[in-house]
């Protein structure tokens, strides 16, 4: 048996999901690479451009991308090709990204329940 989750991990966990859910269903749930949708029986998911581990970026909308299984696992396995598509999906969104995801940020659980709130104003009931 796992220790028990604290408060905080449960917050992360919460603006996760609503961060998730908020990617996909602005990209429609059509995968953003090659177009597949979830009716066309493929898996979509939302995949950090920057990875979960840097705060500054984690719940940040722009920071996702929906993508379809095989799209997913091509941005893990040929990540500097991958960087260079959503350089070209994204434009100028991108470099403010990149610059965001160099800051150092520590969020307290007062911030992850503002970023909860303004997440689920986002989602779509």
């Amino acid at each position: 048996m796992g220790k028990p989750r604290t408060d905080r991990q449960k917050l992360i966990e919460k603006c996760d999901a609503l961060w998730s859910r908020s990617v996909r269903e602005r990209d429609e749930h059509h995968c953003r690479r090659c177009g597949k949708s979830p009716w066309e029986y493929v898996a979509v998911l939302a995949h950090h451009i920057f990875g979960r581990s840097n705060m500054a970026t984690r719940f940040d909308l722009d920071n996702g991308v929906t993508l379809c299984l095989d799209c997913h696992r091509y941005a893990h396995s040929h990540p500097e090709e991958f960087q260079a598509w959503v350089w070209l999906d994204m434009g100028f969104i991108f470099d403010g990204l990149h610059e965001k995801s160099k800051e150092i940020v520590h969020l307290k659980n007062a911030d992850l329940l503002g970023i909860m709130e303004m997440l689920k104003s986002k989602a779509r009931s």
